[in-house]
């Protein structure tokens, strides 16, 4: 089985304050409908950000299109000080027999401060699933 592609991702320069993720992360087409990924949060704010929450949203209008799990999480509950930073580790299962790709966002909210999200788009598979 071939290894999946690494994921791509699109991030803006990080702000002058408050919580930074990558706005996009892209999980390109492979042999496997499996892939797994980790995603970056940093606290570039001079202040803490504390008693972090993870939401994983599927796009409303897709939700029966493949899986995003959260297999890993240092960022729920973390307090961060400034350049802190926790990792969200997914796992992601393609959808099949679908063209396009599928979406999530994933919302880190501070307990003050303003939540970031992030996309996911994770490629489908085009044919059948084995």
């Amino acid at each position: 089985m071939a290894a999946a592609a690494p994921p791509l991702y699109q991030s803006p320069e990080p702000p002058e304050a408050g919580l930074w993720v990558p706005t996009v992360v892209s999980v390109p087409p492979g042999e496997s409908r499996d892939a797994a990924f980790s995603v970056i949060v940093r606290n570039v704010d001079p202040a803490v950000a504390a008693d972090l929450t993870v939401a994983v949203s599927p796009n409303p209008s897709r939700r029966d299109a493949g899986v995003l799990g959260l297999a890993g999480d240092t960022c729920t509950g973390a307090t961060l000080a400034r350049h802190g930073d926790c990792r969200l580790r997914f796992e992601a299962r393609a959808a099949c027999g679908k063209p396009g790709s599928t979406t999530w966002f994933v919302t880190v909210s501070p307990a003050s401060g303003s939540p970031v999200t992030t996309r996911v788009q994770v490629a489908n598979k085009t044919g059948p699933c084995e």
